[in-house]
């Protein structure tokens, strides 16, 4: 979508820094594990590194012996956040257990991984809220292998998973509880929340965001409660005097001028609608030179599992692919710590636009700029640490510039000797938009009276109509999917209790002319949808006949007209059926099938 023009004078080119940097330069902590060191603003651990290694596969985290191993992977798409308050132009950040982040009415399946379990148990707690009765809480149970919630547009809670065999049972918290001595002296449920954004979800008087990212990312509690803090950095990487405190994701002379995270394809769309990163000790040597920073959104053909982006993941990126892009001037001489918010633009030609893409594929959200020589050598990108591999999530990237100026990207394994998966703090603001029916009335479809009838559905939704699209979900072409010509739709406000149009309701008024003499039945799939939500409703007329073995129109009778529509579908003149016009049942739909359809009508074979 193209909002507000921009000034083509506001935008700065980052300079691109030229080293050399090749993976097996990579290295693996000499100490056994990261000390933590609690902050005001946000915990951190330092480690450094002086031992060239290959990297190495993941080892699994220890657990009780005999006991069951209690994990589970989140919903593919789905996020954790920490929220960031701003005041003013200060960025605070809190540092509890994170929210989770689901798409709202949609199915959000968490994933069993446990080891070594005979039997399951889930716990989650929803809260909706009931008029005149206030907040109601319900607790759930379940013994499922694998649990599916659909959450509503309420704050629940994440799903706790225990694990039981002969010898005991095992549990696996996100977020657990924290103290100041480390030891978990009480469990706490993890919030998950289906709000369209952060904005939605929280009042304050304050600007609020939630930044997300895959893995914990500024929590004080790892899943399991081990860890009291969740966010690191590291020396190790080559210094202007060539030693070894340097930052890897930060100021460096090992040649790494670019970071990235790669990011799965979500299984709901969502919008982008900015990148941040989280930096620790930006300051530069002179003020009167300024640096500009800048940000990348890559669509990628596929994301690669953890393993594989690690042994075989040196990648490079296809500009083409390139969604959006953000930059940001940095100026200053106080050495802070914070979040930096990259609002995201395209071009047409040479005039920038705002865009907020909608993601329905895997992306890789690069960071560049930091390796100018006027930022001091403390700055650096902190990461979290994770020590279960989901098996998909967020991947990180170091890449270094070539000599001809195309960047590789390496995947980058953990540096600690326990080998705990991170991802860097590259951040995105996302918006779930959704659509869903008013569930107490309406079901999603409609069967229209033979003479023509017009029927009204109410939508409940977030996004008002001026970015709806109204389109044929059976249609195989994007560019051509106008509904067929016996529907009209016409979009329209509902009401609130005050009789005002209220954005958040929509009521489309469907109209479906006469059923046409000679006509038994007709149908067809409506799509509702703006960017990052979508929904289906289904027209139908006239009754639905018996279903024949040929009947590729479904007059209820196999005839040379059946030859005709099924010529028709294979070029593409009308819709494919996908049930009818499979003739020979061999899953394709091709001129194989027009020959067993002439069969049945000369008798060769039976309807």
């Amino acid at each position: 979508m193209r909002k507000n023009l921009l000034l083509l004078a506001m935008l700065t080119v980052a300079a691109t820094a030229t080293a050399q940097f090749r993976y097996s330069d990579q290295v693996k902590a000499s100490v056994p594990e990261p000390q933590t060191v609690a902050m005001t603003d946000m915990p951190m651990a330092t480690a450094t590194f002086d031992t060239k290694a290959e990297p190495g596969m993941q080892q699994a985290p220890v657990v009780k012996e005999n006991l069951p191993k209690a994990w589970y992977n989140r919903p593919a798409g789905a996020f954790w956040g920490c929220n960031s308050q701003t005041k003013g132009a200060v960025t605070y950040s809190t540092q509890y257990a994170p929210y989770m982040h689901l798409t709202p009415y949609f199915a959000n399946t968490f994933i069993n991984a446990s080891e070594d379990a005979e039997s399951y148990v889930w716990d989650y707690e929803t809260r909706q809220y009931v008029t005149g009765t206030g907040w109601v809480y319900t607790w759930y149970t379940s013994e499922d292998q694998d649990l599916t919630v659909e959450y509503r547009n309420d704050i629940d809670t994440v799903p706790a998973l225990n694990a039981f065999n002969a010898d005991g049972g095992n549990k696996y918290q996100p977020g657990g509880g924290n103290t100041a001595s480390g030891e978990i002296s009480n469990w706490y449920l993890c919030t998950a929340f289906a709000k369209p954004d952060y904005s939605t979800a929280y009042t304050n008087t304050a600007d609020r965001t939630l930044w997300h990212s895959p893995k914990f990312f500024g929590a004080r509690t790892n899943r399991d409660g081990s860890v009291l803090a969740g966010a690191y950095y590291t020396t190790g990487a080559l210094d202007a005097e060539g030693g070894t405190t340097g930052r890897w994701y930060g100021r460096n002379w090992q040649g790494i001028d670019h970071l990235g995270i790669a990011l799965e394809k979500p299984n709901h769309p969502y919008v982008l609608r900015q990148v941040g990163v989280r930096y620790q000790s930006l300051k530069l040597v002179d003020v009167e030179k300024p640096v500009t920073f800048s940000v990348k959104v890559y669509k990628l053909d596929e994301m690669k599992p953890y393993q594989e982006s690690i042994v075989d993941g040196a990648i490079t990126l296809d500009e083409e692919n390139l969604i959006a892009q953000g930059f940001c001037d940095v100026d200053t001489t106080y050495e802070g710590n914070g979040i930096i918010a990259f609002p995201l633009i395209d071009y047409d030609g040479d005039l920038p636009y705002e865009v907020q893409p909608e993601i329905d594929f895997p992306i890789l959200v690069t960071f560049t700029g930091y390796n100018d020589e006027n930022i001091t050598e403390t700055f650096t990108l902190l990461y979290s640490s994770d020590q279960f591999n989901e098996g998909h999530g967020e991947h990180t990237y170091l890449g270094e510039t070539q000599e001809d100026g195309e960047v590789i990207y390496y995947g980058n394994y953990s540096f600690f000797t326990n080998k705990r998966m991170r991802g860097i703090s590259i951040l995105v603001d996302i918006v779930r938009p959704f659509m869903v029916w008013n569930w107490s009335t309406e079901t999603g479809e409609h069967t229209f009276a033979n003479e023509g009838e017009s029927y009204a559905p109410e939508i409940y939704t977030y996004e008002n109509m001026d970015l709806w699209e109204v389109t044929d979900a059976d249609s195989d072409d994007p560019e051509n999917c106008d509904l067929p010509d016996w529907l009209t739709v016409e979009l329209n406000y509902g009401l609130d209790d005050n009789g005002e149009e209220d954005e958040d309701i929509v009521i489309p008024t469907i109209t479906a002319e006469p059923l046409p003499e000679g006509v038994a039945y007709r149908e067809c799939n409506i799509k509702f949808s703006y960017p990052g939500a979508y929904i289906f409703f289904k027209a139908m007329q006239g009754e639905e006949p018996e279903f024949i073995k040929g009947d590729v129109n479904r007059d209820g009778k196999v005839n040379v007209s059946d030859v005709t529509a099924l010529v028709n579908m294979i070029l593409g003149v009308i819709s494919k059926d996908e049930e009818s016009a499979d003739v020979n049942k061999d899953g394709k739909i091709n001129v194989s099938d027009v020959t067993a359809l002439i069969n049945i009508i000369l008798g060769a074979t039976t309807a």
